[in-house]
């Protein structure tokens, strides 16, 4: 990964001490990572994020989004506001999608200084949920893994961001007030934009979401809860697109794909979907399957050609593989948690003996085959053992 960070000389901030628009767009659209905050909410942030070129460059960057949250509740303005609430007052206002929001608990903040600021209707702002608030997610739940989604944005809370500091004022003189420690700010973002490891257990998560599909290894990346919440997003994201809810489902050979195949299928059956169970089977009879029961969706447990400790899901949309952009649509409604809800229908069916005679209608060999096959660890395995038998192989 690329890593610069540009400072400009003291010297030339004297006649500069901000940015307009124009000037900041580029540098914006070419960064690595861009910090929002800490401000004020409504007054200061989202009137600078809706400018025009800051609103367009944040929008189409690849850079991480760093949102760094107020300590404290505003009155009038943000009184009562969650972490969460922050989140989503800049997503839903700025079109703009965070990945990270920074969050300082008041370990170092002593009651007496809380005590004045709530005298003036001023709260430390919240990073728990309301008993109704379902903006919260948490991934690899009671994994050394665990991650916390803030309407998608990766929570991080830090006790060493928050001090109090005093400060000589016009009228009161000296008085105590809770800022950010700079020192503890720029290290914690620092350890964000340099953190490999942290991207890497993103999303459901963003290390598992691969190109074409997702993978990863077994119980560590990928648990049971996991794929439940992926059989949710995909009976989602199934319906969404068609407007119809059929879906066929099967998995391999592997020893964590029943108990995935489970899961997944409670998740799809909790969406409302009508899943076409075919069970054990290689990828291609799911792909099969697919088209001759006209699904609208096709979803694999099976990691292909990795080792045995590896897992996932291969997933269609009627017969077309998913991947791409249309892979991190799913990904967001996963962080986001926004579920259809339903309640589902599911029913066994056999499809092996349709789809060998179709096999069979096509395969004319001009002499007797003699074949050596090794029928063991993969599901295609006995179907293949079936289909050369019927051709009088030897």
């Amino acid at each position: 990964m690329r890593l610069e960070t540009r400072i400009a000389p003291t010297d030339q901030l004297a006649d500069h001490d901000h940015l307009g628009a124009p000037e900041l767009e580029p540098l914006l659209r070419e960064a690595d990572a861009v910090v929002i905050g800490p401000g004020s909410l409504f007054t200061n942030l989202i009137p600078t994020l809706l400018v025009k070129e800051i609103n367009d460059a944040l929008r189409t960057t690849e850079a991480r989004k760093i949102f760094v949250c107020n300590i404290m509740t505003q009155p009038n303005q943000t009184t009562g506001f969650t972490v969460a609430d922050h989140v989503r007052a800049i997503q839903d206002n700025c079109g703009i999608r965070l990945d990270y929001v920074l969050v300082g608990r008041p370990v170092n903040v002593s009651p007496d200084v809380l005590g004045r600021y709530e005298q003036s209707e001023s709260q430390i702002v919240s990073q728990l949920s309301r008993p109704d608030d379902s903006s919260y997610l948490k991934l690899f739940d009671g994994t050394t893994g665990e991650i916390q989604l803030v309407h998608g944005a990766i929570l991080v809370v830090r006790d060493d961001l928050i001090t109090e500091q005093t400060i000589v004022t016009h009228g009161e003189g000296e008085k105590v007030v809770v800022r950010h420690r700079p020192g503890a700010l720029a290290a914690a973002i620092t350890e964000l934009i340099q953190d490999v490891a942290l991207q890497a257990r993103l999303s459901v998560s963003r290390a598992v979401f691969r190109e074409y599909d997702v993978r990863g290894v077994a119980h560590e990346e990928l648990t049971e809860r996991t794929m439940y919440v992926m059989g949710r997003a995909f009976g989602t994201f199934v319906q969404r697109r068609t407007g119809r809810n059929r879906v066929v489902l099967g998995y391999d050979v592997r020893l964590s794909s029943q108990a995935f195949h489970d899961k997944f299928l409670r998740g799809l059956l909790a969406t409302g979907c009508h899943v076409i169970d075919i069970g054990m089977a290689p990828t291609p009879l799911l792909q099969f399957a697919a088209a001759r029961e006209f699904t609208d969706g096709a979803a694999m447990i099976t990691a292909s050609h990795n080792p045995p400790e590896f897992n996932g899901v291969k997933l269609q949309l009627g017969v077309n593989p998913i991947s791409g952009a249309e892979l991190q649509h799913i990904e967001r409604i996963v962080a986001a948690g926004q579920f259809i809800s339903g309640e589902g229908t599911h029913e066994h069916t056999d499809v092996e003996a349709a789809y060998l005679n179709c096999i069979l209608a096509k395969a004319k060999p001009n002499r007797r085959l003699k074949v050596v096959i090794d029928g063991g660890n993969g599901a295609a395995g006995p179907l293949a053992v079936q289909a050369l038998e019927r051709l009088a192989a030897r």
